[in-house]
């Protein structure tokens, strides 16, 4: 191989050899691999096409004649070589225990110094670590682990050795949101107070939630009063009280305005007052 050059693909491991001889002679090649060595200290930048003969066969046993190859050509590809720093990208495998999921995954060095084809490393994004196991774990951890170089070309210019810490962080997060406007789904009643602040549990962060109000479903509620207090007074009477709804009681009438999944655990004040609204409603 030219000495300021190196291979930018790798070359085949093996190929296809069609040969001929006695049945004895061929018997022997079932104990053997056969080698081939090709002299390319005099290629060029770019692709090279090597013709492949009988000859370039280093321990081909006498007796025995290649018919063909296949391919019967070898196109050999050589750039120029170059030193990068490239990103790792940490090769997680397995999951934590299913209380708790992956927070933040660090390895130190972040990049590595690798020496490769110009082309191949100017395209190259990250250089993956071998796989770390976490399966089952329940706590953050640190892990020593190498790069994994699966392409022979490349060659890395440091100690192999990374440090990976994992975290491990519950699955669930438990958040206060405060300051939320509380609105009603039935316009001839108010909801007293008119922010209250909410305990929410999600998979991610509370401040990835994204609500800013808070819908009560006071029709129900109303329904549900009106329902049970007709056989006592009349809805008219019933309609101008002031009332109040507990989130310990009824926490199905509670929902957050957000995209975002989560599970509402509490509201402060626990309770609300819902009362008639004085004006007309709008149409």
């Amino acid at each position: 191989m030219p000495t300021n050059l190196i291979e930018s693909k790798e070359l085949p491991q093996t190929l296809s050899v069609e040969i001929v001889g006695s049945k004895g002679r061929i018997r022997q090649l079932d104990s053997m691999q056969l080698n081939m060595k090709l002299d390319i200290s005099d290629g060029r930048l770019g692709i090279n096409s090597r013709t492949l003969q009988e000859h370039d066969i280093t321990n081909r046993p006498e007796g025995i004649q290649v018919e063909r190859f296949s391919p019967p050509i070898l196109d050999i590809e050589f750039d120029t070589p170059t030193v990068r720093e490239i990103p790792v990208r940490i090769n997680l495998v397995g999951a934590p225990n299913e209380k708790f999921k992956v927070g933040t995954v660090q390895s130190s060095p972040k990049t590595i110094s690798i020496r490769g084809p110009e082309q191949y490393l100017n395209e190259l994004e990250y250089i993956s670590t071998k796989a770390i196991n976490i399966n089952g774990i329940d706590e953050s951890q640190n892990f020593s682990t190498q790069i994994s170089l699966m392409n022979r070309t490349l060659s890395i210019q440091q100690a192999n050795l990374l440090e990976v810490f994992v975290e491990i962080k519950d699955k669930n997060q438990v958040t206060v949101i405060p300051n939320l406007k509380t609105i009603s789904n039935r316009l001839d009643w108010e909801i007293i107070p008119s922010t209250i602040s909410v305990l929410v549990e999600s998979e991610e962060d509370g401040s990835t939630v994204q609500a800013t109000e808070l819908l009560v479903n006071v029709d129900t509620f109303i329904q549900a009063i009106e329902n049970v207090e007709s056989l006592k007074e009349s809805s008219k009477e019933s309609s101008k009280r002031e009332l109040q709804l507990s989130f310990e009681e009824h926490p199905e009438l509670f929902t957050l305005l957000t995209k975002n999944p989560y599970t509402l655990r509490n509201i402060e004040p626990n309770t609300l007052v819902l009362k008639k609204s004085t004006s007309t409603p709008r149409q």
